[in-house]
């Protein structure tokens, strides 16, 4: 099939879109991830299939590597805030793919930067497959 938005099929559009509905209607809405199945997101960090990394501010973005993800921390934990940003990612087109199939993440506010990252297709497909159930 023929890629359709920033080099993604249109099956894995409709994943991410997927992913975008669920999260407007209940995980805007959480203040902790206790409604979660988080099971799933940790086996994948430990695993070492993605890495989060707080930072504190826009300008500490520098060699993020694979299978990693600098982040800002906007909620009050580290899962919500990068299904935020995640979700922001996708919604303001900041999400393309590279020649390698991997995920290239990134949030922006006001103008700067406070998310990037480098994910393999699977490990994105298998978080929100987690979430979204």
């Amino acid at each position: 099939m023929k890629d359709s938005i920033n080099g993604f099929s249109c099956e894995e559009v409709m994943v991410l879109y997927q992913f975008l509905d669920y999260y407007e209607k209940k995980i805007s809405q959480l203040k902790n991830n206790k409604s979660l199945d988080v099971s799933g997101f940790n086996k994948l960090v430990k695993e070492g299939s993605i890495l989060l990394v707080k930072v504190k501010s826009t300008g500490d973005f520098k060699n993020v590597t694979a299978n990693t993800v600098v982040l800002t921390i906007q909620k009050k934990n580290q899962l919500l805030s990068f299904l935020a940003h995640l979700r922001n990612s996708i919604a303001h087109a900041y999400i393309s793919k590279a020649v390698d199939g991997r995920y290239c993440l990134a949030d922006y506010y006001h103008s700067k930067i406070n998310m990037q990252g480098f994910v393999s297709k699977e490990t994105i497909e298998s978080i929100i497959n987690q979430i979204v159930k």
